[in-house]
């Protein structure tokens, strides 16, 4: 990544989770109804989404990169490679703190073992990459169909909801997190788009770190490890890429 792109990213992983924290603090009374009050977070987002698509444009459009997934995604960088089996290992403890606090029947344990499998996924695509350069593309297939799941579901959960500023940053973190792994898993049947996967990704781990603010105040520790590792993922793999001269 760019300088430039450092930057931006830094910038936005600080002030998400701030503007999603004096959301919660001024727009909403001791009851959870709104009061009014500047937009803080869609302001940021809205901001985040015009910066990064604007840094985008410098990457190569999608038919310029045809190489295979090994050679545009290469964890020379140590640091960034740890922090791509930090972000995979998280997943798995996300499941299985989501077991210990919801319990292990139903819906709730398909979830879990079906995130627990997405991190698993993440994990065997870098150790075999590391090793033979070559891993089953349908891998990176498998956090994204886990995230369309998730979506509706907690779409389903919220939908009785009356007051949009509760959920909506959970919703918009697993559209974008659909949207960076599925752009993701394109490069590894050489169709990857590098300005959409850029742009999605940088959105995701904005969400992400605002996110973690709600994780937090309400104590669903495992939605807060999901949302590190994921980042952590996402962060590693921009990384990786450099700007896509593969």
């Amino acid at each position: 990544m760019k300088t430039s792109d450092r930057l931006a990213t830094l910038l936005f992983l600080l002030a998400a989770p701030a503007a999603r924290f004096l959301e919660l603090e001024k727009n909403l009374d001791a009851d959870g109804l709104p009061t009014g009050g500047p937009p803080y977070l869609p302001a940021v987002l809205l901001t985040a989404a015009a910066v990064f698509l604007l840094l985008s444009r410098a990457l190569p459009a999608r038919d310029a990169v045809t190489a295979d997934f090994g050679r545009i995604f290469r964890f020379d960088d140590q640091f960034m490679l740890t922090a791509a089996v930090a972000g995979g290992l998280l997943l798995p403890v996300s499941a299985a703190l989501r077991l210990v606090s919801g319990g292990a029947s139903g819906l709730n344990l398909i979830l879990s073992v079906f995130l627990a499998c997405s991190g698993a996924a993440m994990l065997y695509a870098l150790v075999a990459q590391r090793r033979s350069g070559a891993f089953a593309p349908v891998a990176l297939l498998v956090p994204t169909c886990y995230l369309v799941v998730q979506l509706i579901v907690t779409y389903r959960a919220n939908a009785r909801e009356s007051v949009l500023t509760h959920f909506y940053p959970e919703l918009l973190l697993l559209a974008a997190l659909c949207l960076a792994s599925l752009y993701l898993a394109a490069f590894a049947y050489r169709c990857g788009a590098p300005r959409s996967f850029a742009t999605a990704a940088h959105m995701a781990v904005t969400l992400a770190a605002a996110c973690c603010v709600d994780m937090m105040l309400a104590r669903r520790y495992d939605g807060l490890a999901a949302c590190v590792g994921a980042a952590l993922l996402l962060l590693a793999y921009r990384k990786a890429a450099g700007d896509f001269e593969g």
